[in-house]
């Protein structure tokens, strides 16, 4: 069982992990991703030092701060909780706040419909603040296709997709931060050929000595995911 980005990123090479890892030698000791889009290989290598790259620094970013937060998962889940609460978007991991109404006047776009104006919202909000990862992981997982991108004035514009934050955004999460968590990992924003050499523009998290985390598992546990290990 392989494990799932949690960003579910366009063009996520998932659906051919097995013919990819069938090339890797058995035992890496350093693990170079030029282009680490969602992460999807990386989280499903085993290596003693991992070096990801990616020319997007918003995607660059938005890795960084999920594996700090992999040293607290309950005060990610948190505050995530809190934003989707703050801007009434659907969250069907833990409940189905969609009205039956809008369902079945809209039975393939519904999401879509009833998360629009608090994505918007959200949207406008981080525009104004782009430093805002909490605000950025949200706008992928509720946006079109789950896209990153933005517009020539440096705005984040996707439009709202037809997608919600469900359990399997969660326990993608749950796997992501089981894997990162005191890995030796080295973020790079920059070509591929810089990364290559070691180059100088890493952002680097090493790992640390901490003690075992238990709430995530009971968390973990009481919604069904099946964690690899």
């Amino acid at each position: 069982m392989f494990r799932r980005s949690p960003f579910f990123y366009v063009g996520d090479k998932f659906k051919i992990l097995d013919s990819v890892k069938k090339i890797f030698p058995l035992k890496i000791n350093k693990f170079i991703e030029p282009f680490l889009g969602g992460g999807t290989v990386f989280l499903n290598v085993i290596a003693n030092k991992y070096l990801l790259n990616d020319v997007n620094e918003y995607l660059i970013k938005l890795h960084k701060f999920l594996i700090e937060n992999s040293k607290n998962e309950t005060i990610f889940f948190n505050n995530i909780s809190k934003l989707i609460s703050r801007y009434k978007l659907s969250h069907s991991f833990l409940e189905d706040i969609v009205p039956i109404e809008l369902k079945n006047k809209y039975i393939k776009t519904y999401y879509a419909q009833y998360n629009k104006e608090g994505y918007n919202m959200l949207k406008t909000d981080y525009n104004k603040n782009k430093n805002d990862m909490y605000k950025l992981y949200l706008l992928v997982i509720y946006g079109f296709n789950r896209m990153l991108r933005y517009n020539s004035s440096g705005e984040y514009n996707i439009p709202v997709g037809n997608v919600d934050f469900n359990k399997n955004v969660y326990c993608a999460l749950i796997e992501y931060f089981r894997f990162v968590y005191n890995k030796n990992i080295s973020l790079y924003n920059s070509s591929a050929s810089t990364t290559a050499r070691g180059g100088p523009t890493a952002s680097r998290r090493r790992g640390a000595s901490t003690p075992p985390r238990t709430t995530a598992t009971t968390a973990t546990a009481s919604t069904g995911c099946s964690t690899t290990r």
